[in-house]
């Protein structure tokens, strides 16, 4: 590969759901009582940074078993957030012991299966995540020259409707190897606003990058901070954004 071309993948939020924002391997969690007693178990197909997590107008499943002999009834109750009303239920059906419901969560959603005259499981929370609508890298290509350049990442995303939360800016990320390896550990080089209209907000960020005249590759990450727990949007604590440096294999909010 020549000085003047490079090969990257934009790794805006590194989403493990295939959607904007760098593919992660999250290990599947679920909730069980004790195992000295009947049990119910409850677990997600979808998961980001070990959190189950949906892409917002996405679904997602929730599967589990119970450890009773025979036919009997169950129930799926939710709560979604804030929290602050008790768990109804959305679904109901026979078990011989396998049993499983599709749901689509707007905001954060706290999930259990009640089993009739038995176990219920502990809670499973699912996380929503912000919805990608475009993405665009001026430079991600494989035909840049050699010398100064402006590295400009825009992008849309919806959100559910409701509080916005955290309305601060994204964070522009980058870093450059002289060699064929893309480098994961990255800088933060910039930050914008980011524009809200309704539920979907916009942002465009950019920095002065310089690309020698010799093999090298780049990469770059943009995001924001997620506020789970005042928009019941993102996983809930810090991910690394807005640090001055941040590792673009990793969710970042």
């Amino acid at each position: 590969m020549t000085g003047s071309r490079r090969v990257s993948i934009p790794a805006a939020r590194i989403l493990a759901l295939a959607s904007g924002v760098a593919a992660i391997t999250a290990a599947v969690a679920g909730t069980s009582l004790a195992a000295s007693g009947p049990s119910a178990t409850l677990v997600a197909s979808k998961h980001v940074a070990g959190l189950p997590a949906v892409v917002y107008g996405s679904s997602v499943r929730l599967s589990g078993h119970e450890t009773l002999s025979g036919s009997r009834s169950f129930s799926v109750q939710a709560q979604a957030w804030p929290f602050k009303t008790g768990f109804t239920t959305i679904t109901s059906g026979n078990t011989s012991g396998d049993y499983s419901v599709v749901v689509r969560p707007s905001h954060a959603t706290k999930y259990r299966v009640l089993i009739a005259n038995g176990p219920t499981s502990q809670v499973l929370t699912v996380y929503v995540l912000d919805k990608r609508l475009s993405l665009n890298c001026n430079l991600c290509h494989g035909g840049n020259t050699p010398g100064s350049h402006t590295l400009t990442v825009t992008a849309s995303f919806r959100r559910p409707a409701g509080p916005a939360g955290n309305k601060g800016p994204v964070y522009l990320y980058y870093a450059l190897n002289s060699s064929s390896a893309t480098p994961n550990i990255l800088n933060q080089v910039a930050s914008a606003p980011r524009h809200f209209v309704g539920n979907t907000f916009s942002l465009s960020v950019s920095a002065t990058v310089q690309f020698p005249n010799s093999t090298f590759q780049f990469g770059e990450a943009f995001c924001w901070k997620d506020n789970e727990a005042a928009s019941g949007v993102g996983l809930p604590g810090h991910h690394g954004c807005g640090d001055a440096t941040i590792n673009r294999l990793h969710y970042l909010g």
